[in-house]
């Protein structure tokens, strides 16, 4: 099974030859998987590792650089403690959201699959995933304590793995009714993979056309592209991830690492806001004392 290059983009509809590398957007006729879109998107990320040591401090006991990236590949937290005496890095973590509203559909399939080649790549941990099939009806709940707990996980997580099965050409109403929880850039920069489950080749370039954009509106960076499943090529899937994670290793781990330091600098510019805040309204108390 094999996927385009990073970087070549194929026109729209395009179909490789059998046994030929199928570029972004286009399908081999047997048995390949597109790496739809896996040219870099707009919001793609350096290399691994290259954001500065935001909130770094001196030796003993010094915290991390933000989203620091190993030398085993594995990302460090943001403000993760240092070396003595001092509690270890805290590991990304990868997070799937599958949005098909069967249980335990082949859609869940391929969303474990990527996740278990993600966290073995990265360092990473596996956060307990959101199946959207268990919720059913409830994401239109705002009031649902398990879907907004859902939430709350996607927006912790460094990876997100979103799968879907194709409806009418595009991503099912079960994820998009979920993901309208989420407001405009809530995301902050979090990587993400989309992935599409599709019955023909004709609805290849969905995954970047519908898919992709609908993350990077919420606050996702798509620095791999999209992925285009033929469900003809379920069975082979495992041994594609592995090396479609492996060849994007350094890419992916870049991405981490800049989310990790966007959310340390807006944590620190969200506890600078609220000490302002209490040092303002006490000194408001003292003159009205």
């Amino acid at each position: 099974m094999t996927a385009g290059s990073a970087e070549s983009v194929a026109s729209a509809g395009s179909v490789a030859s059998a046994g030929s590398v199928a570029s972004a957007g286009s399908v081999g006729s047997a048995g390949s998987v597109a790496s739809a879109g896996a040219a870099a998107s707009a919001g793609s990320v350096g290399s691994a590792g290259s954001v500065g040591s935001a909130g770094s401090v001196g030796s003993a006991g010094s915290v991390a650089s933000a989203g620091s990236v190993g030398s085993a590949g594995s990302v460090a937290s943001a403000g993760s403690a240092g070396s003595s005496g001092s509690a270890g890095p805290v590991p990304a973590t990868v997070l799937a959201v599958i949005g098909n509203p069967r249980p335990e559909s082949r859609t869940h399939g391929l969303a474990r699959t990527l996740v278990a080649e993600l966290t073995a790549a990265l360092g990473a941990t596996a956060a307990d995933e959101v199946d959207l099939a268990v919720l059913g009806p409830r994401v239109l709940d705002f009031d649902d304590v398990d879907a907004a707990a859902a939430v709350k996980r996607m927006l912790a997580a460094d990876v997100l793995v979103l799968s879907s099965p194709t409806y009418k050409a595009t991503y099912s109403g079960l994820l998009k009714a979920f993901l309208d929880r989420l407001g405009t850039g809530a995301l902050n920069g979090a990587a993400a993979i989309p992935i599409l489950l599709g019955g023909a080749p004709n609805h290849t370039l969905a995954v970047d056309v519908h898919f992709s954009p609908l993350l990077r509106e919420l606050g996702a960076v798509v620095p791999a592209g999209g992925l285009f499943v033929l469900e003809s090529d379920v069975d082979a899937f495992p041994s594609f991830a592995a090396g479609w994670v492996a060849e994007r290793r350094e890419l992916l781990a870049g991405a981490v690492a800049s989310h990790r330091a966007a959310s340390a600098a807006a944590a620190a510019a969200a506890a600078a806001a609220a000490a302002g805040g209490a040092g303002g309204a006490g000194g408001a108390g003292g003159a009205g004392g």
